[in-house]
């Protein structure tokens, strides 16, 4: 997906967003999830037809937004795929990430 990112935070903790607790058990549980990630919501072009324009939130590993280095207000390009919290809810997740 393409768009604009409108927004972005580098503070992601997915132990505190699912209230698990900080042990070896829950990181383990989580997987990767534990590593250092952000969240951006990258907002597509107007569609001229229907007057709208779709949002999404994903999230993305930090280091990989760093390297891109792209910021708020830039065009990019996204590809993403679905995860499956432990909880059983579904988040969108960005393997990779360019300027677009």
């Amino acid at each position: 997906m393409s768009g604009r990112i409108i927004e972005v935070n580098e503070q992601v903790n997915f132990l505190r967003r699912l209230k698990y607790p900080d042990n070896a058990m829950t990181r383990a549980f989580l997987g990767d999830l534990v590593n250092p990630y952000v969240e951006i919501v990258l907002r597509q072009d107007l569609d001229k037809e229907t007057f709208t324009c779709l949002e999404f939130t994903f999230f993305l590993r930090k280091t990989t937004y760093t390297q891109s280095r792209l910021r708020q207000g830039l065009r990019a390009i996204a590809d993403l795929r679905t995860y499956s919290l432990p909880d059983g809810k579904k988040i969108w997740i960005a393997d990779t990430i360019r300027r677009g």
